[in-house]
């Protein structure tokens, strides 16, 4: 389940709100949980990178200490650092994590993946 878990419900809450499923969002370019590829924007970059059931990431109302990493293309938070205690969490709805086998297993094509930074 990911970054699922990281919020409310059914998570850990370890987040400053909760997650809920791309596809069901408003606008989302996705309408599938099979393997496939998906659009963001990060570092003022749009990127295409591999996505299979990806949440998107809602913050309660002023929250503090969210650093947005990347958003969907209709603006729903795809990707976030926040604090929690004494550190930080970082949570992601697609996978920047994939390797060229997790493209090849579903035929997608292999794109430059979004690069993020250590925050």
């Amino acid at each position: 389940m990911g970054g699922y878990l990281a919020g409310a419900t059914p998570g850990f809450n370890l987040l400053p709100g909760d997650t809920d499923e791309f596809v069901t969002s408003p606008g989302a370019s996705v309408k599938t949980t099979k393997d496939t590829l998906v659009d963001v924007i990060g570092r003022g970059q749009l990127r295409t990178m591999y996505f299979q059931h990806g949440l998107y990431f809602i913050l309660n109302s002023g929250s503090r200490g969210v650093t947005k990493l990347a958003t969907y293309t209709n603006g729903e938070i795809a990707s976030m650092v926040a604090v929690y205690g004494k550190g930080k969490v970082g949570v992601s709805g697609p996978h920047p994590e994939a390797d060229q086998s997790w493209y090849r297993a579903y035929y997608l094509p292999l794109l430059q993946p979004l690069l993020i930074d250590t925050i």
